[in-house]
């Protein structure tokens, strides 16, 4: 890559990751001998936008066959009508790209992007 070309990828990637600075989405995961807890949470989220993101995380997640999700939930939890919660388990073969990849396709980080944080093993 020559030079030049330098300023356009760095001012590129700051625009791909500028809005996500302040916003509040996060992941992590646990673990059982047979498979990943899965939580992702983001605030904020219109109450009346909600079902629709579930069904796109949904969807796009069904993209990977390693990743049939079991113990499932998306929606929201009493009292907080504008935090959408994800919960679902998936066989250890579902990595942290694959959840990264369906939160992008469904939301478009529009409430932050995520990176998965592990509890007590390193990601599949």
């Amino acid at each position: 890559m020559q030079l030049t070309n330098l300023p356009i990828l760095v001012m590129a990637t700051v625009l791909a990751f500028g809005d996500t600075a302040s916003a509040d989405a996060w992941c992590h995961d646990s673990f059982t001998p047979l498979y990943q807890k899965y939580e992702v949470k983001a605030t904020e989220v219109p109450a009346s936008d909600i079902p629709a993101i579930c069904g796109g995380l949904w969807s796009n997640l069904k993209r990977f066959a390693s990743c049939g999700a079991t113990g499932t939930f998306c929606g929201t939890i009493d009292g907080f009508p504008t935090t959408l919660t994800w919960r679902f388990n998936a066989p250890w073969g579902c990595n942290h790209g694959m959840v990264h990849s369906a939160w992008w396709e469904a939301t478009q980080n529009k409430w932050g992007g995520i990176s998965c944080v592990n509890f007590g093993h390193p990601d599949p």
